[in-house]
């Protein structure tokens, strides 16, 4: 399975550089899936009131919601962010390509794109990186007016910042 992070500083255009792959890598039959790492204390999945936000909070493991076109599997986790690779076997079978927003991995499969406001915003997320994080581009508002930027193609994803 290719990896594509997206990773980048706030508000920097993350969400709308997946929005924009999706669809490319799509485009040739692939089976295409996404990661979004939240990093907001007290996130839930469970609206309050709701029927799996009373489940969730009478103590459930796991909570799993069937609806007409989606079904969610939400699990609790240890309390802190866990690995990719710990969450691995949660990935259905069969997937060709995972669009990890706000994740930093390494590894073969993988390729980045950084997402920032400025080249100086940029700079410190190159040094941060892991080597094998492969980054292929820049995109955001450094990268609107394409070209290249701190050495990196801009991929300018337009709009939605």
């Amino acid at each position: 399975m290719r990896i594509v992070s997206v990773v980048g500083t706030k508000k920097s255009g993350k969400t709308t550089v997946v929005e924009r792959l999706l669809p490319e890598l799509r485009r040739p039959g692939l089976r295409v899936g996404t990661l979004k790492l939240i990093h907001h204390e007290g996130f839930t999945m469970h609206a309050e009131g709701r029927d799996t936000a009373r489940h969730w909070d009478a103590g459930a493991d796991f909570s799993l919601a069937i609806a007409p076109g989606e079904t969610t599997l939400v699990r609790r986790s240890p309390g802190r962010h866990e690995t990719l690779e710990e969450v691995r076997h949660l990935i259905p079978n069969g997937a060709d390509v995972l669009g990890c927003e706000g994740l930093v991995v390494g590894g073969e499969d993988v390729r980045t794109v950084l997402c920032a406001w400025t080249e100086g915003e940029l700079r410190p997320l190159l040094a941060e990186l892991p080597k094998d994080a492969h980054v292929v581009a820049a995109s955001g508002e450094v990268a609107k007016d394409g070209g290249r930027v701190a050495g990196l193609v801009a991929l300018d994803a337009g709009g939605g910042v």
